[in-house]
């Protein structure tokens, strides 16, 4: 695999929940080989983490699945893949939220 992913559910907190969906930006960031993405559900849905490349190209799934309302997190490791720019997406629930990371070898 060209990528390594480890899911934490963190707990939840109840100003989290309300506040609605979440995509928090990776930290640390730039980084190298891993990173941590954290994001939050105001219930109980299914959702799907993508990783791009620069050019839009997807490079893997992070994360795809049914999860609880809450706040979640990843650790992302990219050690086989070339240093630049990524983007990860969050879908879920007819919304869509991007960020930007930045892998340097």
């Amino acid at each position: 695999h060209l990528i390594n992913s480890v899911i934490n559910n963190i707990g939840e907190s109840s100003d989290n929940v309300s506040s609605g969906y979440r995509l928090n930006q990776n930290y640390p960031n730039p980084f190298n080989p891993a990173t941590t993405i954290e994001y939050n559900l105001p219930h109980r849905t299914y959702l799907t983490l993508h990783l791009f490349d620069i050019l839009g190209r997807e490079v893997t799934t992070i994360v795809e699945g049914t999860q609880e309302r809450g706040t979640h997190q990843v650790t992302l490791t990219m050690s086989n893949l070339p240093s630049g720019v990524y983007y990860y997406q969050l879908v879920a629930n007819n919304i869509s939220l991007t960020k930007k990371l930045i892998y340097l070898k």
